[in-house]
Order: structure tokens, then sequence, then C-alpha cells
């Protein structure tokens, strides 16, 4: 006996509604527009706006069905050269293997012939470079916590030879008021195996590490350790070293 095709949608609505809405959805995901507050990428309701950048929109958006808030980065292909193309590719593979209490979880990815939609958990109490920038600094109690937290997930990428190479504050979520974090953005991440040195240069001038100034190789382990390095110089004093 074949199932019946559930449609997710609110009991009050009729079934020509309920038609009309998962037309709608299916409707503006196939046209590859840009999405505006209240319209759908699959089953997620556009809300707002959270980010925008050259290639890439993340939105806050809400499931039509179990209302749980996400952010959706919406990636267009167009444009985009075979190299970003490359770390885009890597960014999905790895953060669809990993699975850490302390790195932020990829739900879904959606791809259609122009755009790529990746389906993120959303992080509600902003980042580690906002709560330093209002504070000026943070007391040793809370950087020791927060810097525990992210040496658990690079011990943990490390160990299954994942390298992040831009670890900053700003790309540290805070997941609550009390401090518990969770390391996102993995657009220059790399899987690499043991003592295999690499040469492409990425991350942040201010937590770089001196050999990726040298254009001979680097081994992106120390490079992750030395910008957690910075992030702690950073949390405990408001400034960064040698600047």
């Amino acid at each position: 006996m074949k199932s019946k095709k559930i449609i997710p949608v609110t009991h009050d609505q009729s079934d020509k509604t309920k038609a009309n809405v998962v037309e709608k959805i299916m409707n503006e995901l196939s046209r590859d527009v840009d999405y505006k507050q209240g319209n759908y990428i699959g089953l997620y309701q556009i809300l707002n706006v959270l980010d925008a950048g050259n290639f890439a929109t993340v939105y806050l958006a809400r499931h039509l069905v179990t209302k749980d808030y996400v952010a959706i980065k919406n990636i267009n292909t167009v444009d985009i050269s075979n190299k970003t193309k490359k770390f885009i590719d890597r960014e999905i593979k790895i953060l669809s293997i990993v699975k850490h209490v302390h790195i932020i979880s990829l739900f879904q990815v959606i791809k259609t012939k122009y755009k790529i939609y990746m389906i993120m958990e959303y992080m509600h109490y902003g980042s580690l470079s906002k709560k330093i920038k209002c504070n000026k600094k943070l007391d040793e109690c809370v950087s020791s916590y927060i810097f525990y937290q992210l040496l658990c997930a690079v011990k943990y990428l490390h160990a299954n030879n994942i390298y992040h190479r831009d670890i900053k504050a700003e790309n540290i979520l805070f997941v609550s008021h009390h401090n518990h974090i969770k390391l996102c953005d993995f657009g220059f991440s790399r899987i690499s195996s043991d003592n295999e040195k690499v040469k492409t240069y990425c991350g942040s001038p201010l937590y770089a590490a001196p050999e990726l100034f040298a254009s001979k190789g680097y081994y992106p382990e120390k490079v992750d350790i030395w910008a957690c390095g910075v992030l702690l110089y950073y949390m405990i004093s408001g400034n960064f070293p040698y600047f």
C-alpha cells in the first residue's frame, strides 16, 4: 500500500490552500531568486537577513513544521571562481562529517542550478568578537572557559586530520548567555594527512602565524594552534600582540 504524502501546513488550511503553499515553496526554490522576508527556501520561511557578502547572503529562517530557527547561507555560484567553489565544496564535506558539541551543525544542503543553500544551526547570542568589543576585554575566568571549549573543538578536528585555518573571535559564536560556544565558518578548512605541508595562504592577518608569509609551505595544525594563542591574548588584554 502506498504511503500518503504528508503536506506540512497548519490545521486550519483547506486542501486548496495546502496545495498552494507547497506549490509556492517549490516554485520559489526552483526560480533561484534573491529571497526577501516571507519567501521560502524549501520548507524554511525567510525572516530577515543576518549578513551579506560578495557571493553569499545569510538569512535567519524558520522551519514551516517544527518552527525551529536556522541560519541559511545562500551562495550564488554563477560568478564565483573555481577556487571558491572548491572551498565551498570542502566546507560542506567537512561540516557534513564533523559532530562535536563545540562545532556548529550543518543540517541540510540544497543545491539548484545557480545556488547552494546551507541550512545551519542558528546561534542566538552573537560572536566572541562582539562580546570582547562590548566589554573591552574579558576576565581570566571567562576567557579560560571559552578557551577550553575552543581547544576541545580543535583537538577533535586535528584528531580527524581536519584543520580550520581561520580561527578568530568572529568565528566563535555563543550558544547561550552562559558562555557556551561553537566554532563556525569552515570556509578555509581542509583535510590533510599527518605532517603534510600546504601552501595556500588563508585566514586573517591578525591571527596569522609567521610561516604563512614565508611562501615555503606550512603545517596547518600549527597555524591553528598559533591562532588559538592569539585569540587567548586578545580575550584577556583586549588587544592583539604586536599591534
